[in-house]
């Protein structure tokens, strides 16, 4: 399955926005090791992506994967478009919308309730992957 995940970029110092890196590089990782293709984000852990670029790779990664991973870090106008684009599209992805329990989050994404979405807060980070595909199966079984 493709996964494109979404998160917050802007509004981190560079040190935060590393270790933010660094987790969501783990879990690109996980997520390959259980057979699944990570569509990557056009910014790098040192810099963010060049202006005009974004909009454009974003929505082409949107139209693109099969499921959505968005992770609410922080407040994130983009992330919700992207959200919207993947749910939206003629062909929905499936959209697993999840934050750290602490992180306040728009009633646009926690009360979101289009075919697809689903919104659960984690733990631990490295949670997300399980949950995922608890939460995907899940929605595979009640649409059969």
């Amino acid at each position: 399955m493709k996964i494109y995940i979404g998160c917050p970029i802007q509004g981190f110092s560079a040190t935060d926005w590393q270790k933010h890196w660094d987790k969501l590089e783990k879990l690109k990782g996980e997520l390959r090791k259980r057979g699944h293709e990570i569509l990557d984000f056009k910014s790098t852990r040192e810099k963010h992506a060049p202006p005009g670029t974004v909009f454009i790779w974003d929505h082409e990664q949107c139209m693109e994967c099969d499921a959505m991973i968005a992770i609410a870090l922080g407040p994130s106008t983009g992330m919700g478009m992207e959200i919207a684009m993947c749910l939206m599209k003629p062909s929905p992805a499936f959209v697993f919308g999840t934050a750290p329990q602490e992180t306040e989050v728009s009633r646009m994404v926690t009360e979101c309730n289009l075919p697809g979405f689903v919104f659960e807060r984690y733990e631990k980070f490295e949670n997300i992957p399980d949950m995922f595909e608890k939460l995907y199966k899940n929605r595979i079984s009640s649409n059969l």
